[in-house]
């Protein structure tokens, strides 16, 4: 589950990538439009990637704690595991676009 929330955070964020590639090539304009449909694109890559979406996790988890089959800390562990995965992805795409992509582009 960690690594499948750790990939969905690369995925969020490489649509932020793919933006920040047109970005000095199309009119700024164009581009503050295009983030506007950043998050909605990695959306979409995540559900096609199958990837661990916390929406998800929330009513598959939420149900047997209402249930009383499941205990509320375990409820929590994973969904701090997800959160973490996020995280970690979303830290990895940040270091790649503020070392390498824009570092290449000073050039």
């Amino acid at each position: 589950m960690f690594l499948s929330a750790c990939i969905a955070g690369l995925e969020i964020g490489f649509s932020y990538l793919l933006i920040c590639t047109l970005y000095g090539s199309v009119d700024e304009q164009v581009i503050f439009k295009l983030f506007g449909l950043a998050y909605p694109l990695g959306f979409v890559l995540v559900i096609m990637g199958k990837s661990a979406l916390f929406t998800e996790q929330t009513l598959v988890l939420a149900l047997p704690v209402l249930n009383r089959q499941r205990s509320f800390l375990e409820m929590l562990n994973v969904w701090g595991w997800v959160i973490l995965g996020y995280g970690l992805g979303g830290a990895i795409v940040e270091v790649y676009l503020n070392i390498g992509f824009f570092e290449s582009n000073k050039k």
